[in-house]
């Protein structure tokens, strides 16, 4: 089932020390889905320039592509947020071993790369914490605002049952509810980042 958590790496088998540091799987990690955003773009404004260019007027076009963009954006971040949330958790995830028993000392070590000193003055493992504060606040935590934001966006449009093409493109996040109930995709969303 790992294939489903979009860790690819460790569902071929690839172990974590085979492409780099920490703080270059916390990159990776991070910065995967971003990529593939800007593939499907490539994808989806060749077929707007193939397609939709011949069919459609200039402005109807754009206002097209932008509204596919927009609903795929939603889909690979909806996707992607749990496994990307779980490997930047794991740049904060230590356990601790007992060096001394005498004195009752113990040292703690990262679980995700055993270099790295979590109680120390470890420089590097510094820089994994700093890096790990701003994935958080970029994926956990600016994600699911995102969507919310979009949701109290687009909430008139889909209370009074006139779906405006912006709420049409954001219908990943509401259309399996009551309109009552629109919200719960978010409140799911967080609910699985917690897990």
């Amino acid at each position: 089932f790992e294939i489903f958590n979009f860790g690819l790496a460790e569902a071929l088998g690839i172990p974590n020390s085979c492409y780099g540091s920490m703080m270059t799987r916390l990159s990776i990690n991070a910065g995967w889905p971003y990529a593939l955003i800007l593939l499907l773009f490539g994808g989806l404004f060749l077929h707007a320039i193939v397609v939709d260019m011949r069919n459609l007027s200039r402005k109807d076009a754009v206002t097209k592509f932008l509204s596919r963009l927009l609903h795929v954006s939603i889909i690979v971040f909806y996707l992607v947020l749990p496994s990307v949330s779980r490997g930047i958790f794991d740049a904060i995830t230590c356990q601790s071993f007992a060096s001394n028993d005498a004195d009752n000392k113990a040292e703690s070590y990262l679980r995700s790369d055993w270099r790295l000193q979590c109680d120390g003055d470890d420089p590097s493992y510094d820089r994994v914490k700093t890096l790990f504060w701003v994935l958080f606040t970029a994926w956990p935590v600016s994600v699911p605002m995102v969507f919310l934001g979009l949701l109290l966006y687009i909430r008139p449009s889909v209370q009074s049952n006139r779906i405006t093409p912006f709420a049409e493109a954001c219908r990943f996040l509401w259309r399996d509810y009551e309109r009552s109930t629109m919200y719960w995709e978010f409140i799911d969303l967080v609910r699985k980042i917690c897990l």
